[in-house]
């Protein structure tokens, strides 16, 4: 998505309903792609505990 933002690209999913053409949607692709590295972290953490 950085790569997208430096050349001024919007992303617009139709399949999976994403779309980056408005600041409001960017910012919730935004949160929730780093809710779900969020999550895979915690749940790598987690897994490597006894």
């Amino acid at each position: 998505m950085e790569e997208f933002n430096e050349l001024e690209i919007n992303f617009i999913s139709i399949q999976n309903n994403i779309d980056t053409s408005t600041s409001m949607k960017k910012f919730f692709f935004t949160i929730m792609s780093d809710l779900l590295k969020w999550k895979l972290n915690l749940f790598a953490s987690l897994s490597y505990q006894d």
